[in-house]
């Protein structure tokens, strides 16, 4: 199962609290209601279901857009332009977003990559050297 942030759960000195608060008889009937939250996110009625496949497609079509040669040229595009495309892009399919997307730059050969200076924002933020692979929440990972 999943384990991630999505079911918003209490952080550890606020459960601390409430358990003092309530003592020990009480606290012992506590339990995680994550497993709860988690699949209410992951239910699909049948029209998402019937839906599910043309999104998934949307998605795969506007991220083999983005990373194309349409949108990148190497030692050019810089990992910004490729976000603001893709704001741009959705804004213009008419596409409303959970969240906005981000692109970043991660690199296989350690001596190649500088974690504080690919993630910051820091001016002269680095440019494409070429496109390997993407991974969309969606679906499974596109390379190109």
């Amino acid at each position: 199962m999943f384990r991630g942030s999505l079911a918003d759960g209490l952080v550890a000195i606020d459960l601390n609290e409430l358990t003092e608060a309530l003592g020990r008889t009480l606290s012992k009937k506590l339990v995680s209601v994550e497993p709860l939250a988690l699949g209410w996110l992951q239910t699909r009625s049948a029209t998402e279901q019937t839906l599910y496949p043309h999104i998934v497609s949307i998605a795969h079509n506007i991220l083999a857009d983005a990373f194309s040669d349409a949108v990148i040229t190497p030692g050019v595009t810089r990992t910004d332009d490729v976000r603001w495309w893709l704001r741009e892009r959705i804004a213009t399919l008419k596409l409303d977003t959970w969240f906005h997307p981000s692109v970043s730059l991660q690199r296989s050969d350690a001596a190649d990559f500088d974690h504080l200076r690919t993630f910051s924002k820091q001016p002269g933020e680095k440019s494409f050297s070429r496109v390997i692979c993407y991974t969309w929440i969606l679906a499974s990972p596109v390379c190109a």
